[in-house]
């Protein structure tokens, strides 16, 4: 007997006409009530640029998260690396190293492959590699999505909010935390101005 709503998420097209979605990350933005740069962090990670009135003006996803646990589990990188913990402490040193990395000449690609070659020259132990890819992955994306100087708000967990805020500050940003309970927030808002009738 419930009367049920769905919020319908987004979409739109990027400069080269392919589409884009959002399922669920505009009901935190909308809780969350900020402006300009929002970077909601995850294995589908969206850049959200919103304007002065809170309306969300254009927005791009990109897969570093899905990338980096792909790549740890079913590539020659992912064999050198220890098993992944839940309790593993992260290794900022390696992370800062991966993040450095992006901003030096060379695609993606080739720097991959770098995680691998730095391992077998003893550069980079297999302790520090998943955490240096990390960097890597995390450094490409924001370098690509960021004007350098632009502040950012995260909004997604904390741990990896702290990892998105250390990458931002090296490739030359500044973040803070948005609220951590934008979703309830954004599905309130959005509840009190929809017609129940």
């Amino acid at each position: 007997g419930a009367d049920i709503r769905v919020v319908p998420g987004l979409s739109t097209t990027d400069s080269g006409g392919t589409p884009e979605v959002m399922r669920g990350e505009e009901t935190q933005i909308i809780g969350a009530g900020v402006r300009g740069i929002v970077c909601l962090p995850g294995s589908h990670s969206k850049w959200v640029q919103i304007d002065a009135t809170g309306r969300i003006e254009s927005f791009e996803t990109v897969m570093s998260g899905e990338i980096f646990a792909a790549l740890r589990k079913e590539t020659i990188l992912g064999r050198m690396m220890p098993p992944a913990s839940h309790t593993e402490a992260p290794d900022d040193a390696a992370f800062d190293r991966g993040v450095a990395r992006s901003a030096e000449p060379g695609h993606l690609l080739h720097q991959l492959f770098g995680v691998r070659t730095l391992g077998l020259f003893d550069r980079l132990a297999p302790a520090e590699s998943a955490a240096y890819l990390s960097g890597l992955l995390i450094g490409h994306e924001i370098r690509a999505c960021l004007t350098p100087g632009a502040h950012v708000t995260l909004l997604g967990t904390e741990t990896l909010c702290a990892l998105y805020t250390r990458a931002i500050t090296l490739c030359g940003g500044t973040a803070s935390p948005g609220p951590t309970d934008a979703a309830a927030r954004g599905l309130a808002l959005i509840g009190s101005m929809t017609r129940w009738t």
